[in-house]
């Protein structure tokens, strides 16, 4: 299903592997380019900024190409240009099929944007002829972000998907009536929940082995939209949106709710906005997950501003010093102290030695370091006896 070679990932990943045990020391330089030159890696993938230009440019260039082709078809199309987005997002996904297959490009800029261009006017053109509710705008968006991710293995797409399959669940709940309007909040929270869990067994399955990357994506993205689904200012805020809009299309109720009815539950928002983040911290610390503590640090950001939003103490500028200078504060210390590795922490680069495989990376290493360097002599010759060259037959 996937476009890309995967020969070309797998060894990819194997350098991987093997450029962080250099980094860790626990392979010598020649070792680790004896394997790189066994696992060749033949994308074409150039460095950040080159890739960045490549972005841009193509992104240019499919612009103009399509302007261009707008205004030739402008009298022929009779201004249904939604089918041409169509054809032109198609003619876009097959430039990039052979970009892929025969230029054999991976990440290099080019493939993204065209890749960005044919899911934006496949889904603008088709949401543009159908004209759907949001709930149809939601399958739509998830339907063709999931085959490109199926195809390309695109993390900002993966999460594309995510979202839009969250968002059709919301807006279902949001049209089913009143109590299904209560419970929103939790349905989405469970709903991110299991696809949380979900996204981490799938990760070990080794037949996802190159969607691991998307699979990752949609783990943290998970982790943001069930906080999200359960924080008292979005839902309050998504609340009174929904409110105001139900008042606009029944003018006949403005006289009798002059305001949004007060949050069912309040307390309970409260809660999970306050303790959400420092279960997601607590968690990262027991399973030594850096996503979770990463993400829940972030998070502590959202209660901050949440509590401040509805309950100001300080004025902007003190509580932003004071706030900075607790976190230096907390930071140094823990450098300091995790100087030394303690209970399984330290303060050194990230790296994922309990996945570097040990025993196998040391058969790897031993296998490229001697294979093809004990070769026979050119006057040797095998075979001969009776038994395949064993001599059971009284000659070698």
């Amino acid at each position: 299903m996937i476009a890309y070679n995967k020969e070309w990932l797998a060894n990819e990943l194997v350098q991987d592997e093997i450029n962080t045990a250099l980094g860790l020391k626990l392979v010598q330089p020649q070792e680790a380019e004896n394997v790189n030159k066994a696992y060749p890696v033949l994308f074409y993938s150039p460095n950040i900024f080159i890739r960045i230009g490549l972005f841009v440019l193509t992104v240019i260039i499919a612009i103009f190409s399509i302007g261009l082709i707008a205004l030739v078809s402008f009298d022929s199309m009779n201004e249904n240009f939604a089918s041409l987005g169509i054809f032109l997002g198609l003619c876009c996904w097959a430039l990039l099929e052979m970009m892929v297959s025969s230029k054999h490009h991976y990440r290099s800029g080019v493939d993204d944007a065209l890749l960005y261009m044919a899911v934006i006017l496949l889904f603008s053109s088709i949401v543009y002829i159908t004209e759907p509710g949001a709930t149809g705008i939601c399958i739509t968006a998830c339907v063709i972000a999931t085959l490109a991710v199926l195809r390309f293995a695109d993390r900002l797409l993966a999460v594309t998907a995510f979202v839009a399959f969250s968002g059709f669940f919301f807006f279902q709940c949001m049209y089913a009536g009143n109590m299904a309007q209560q419970i929103a909040p939790f349905l989405i929270f469970f709903l991110c929940l299991a696809c949380y869990f979900i996204s981490v067994k799938m990760i070990r399955q080794p037949a996802l082995l190159f969607y691991s990357g998307c699979l990752k994506a949609i783990n943290i993205a998970s982790l943001f939209l069930m906080y999200l689904s359960v924080n008292y200012f979005a839902v309050q805020e998504i609340r009174q949106e929904f409110f105001y809009t139900t008042m606009h299309n029944r003018p006949e109720l403005v006289e009798e709710v002059a305001q949004t009815p007060p949050l069912p539950l309040a307390w309970l928002f409260w809660i999970f906005t306050c303790v959400l983040p420092l279960v997601y911290i607590g968690a990262g610390i027991v399973k030594k997950d850096s996503i979770l503590i990463r993400v829940g640090l972030v998070l502590c950001a959202a209660i901050v501003f949440t509590v401040r939003y509805y309950h100001s103490v300080l004025p902007l500028e003190t509580a932003m010093v004071i706030g900075g200078l607790v976190l230096v504060g907390i930071a140094w210390f823990l450098i300091n102290y995790l100087k030394n590795p303690r209970y399984g922490f330290t303060n050194e680069a990230e790296n994922d030695t309990e996945n570097l495989a040990k025993n196998q990376l040391e058969s790897l290493v031993i296998a490229t370091t001697f294979s093809g360097q004990q070769a026979p002599d050119a006057d040797t010759h095998f075979g001969g006896g009776s038994a395949g060259g064993g001599g059971a037959g009284g000659t070698y």
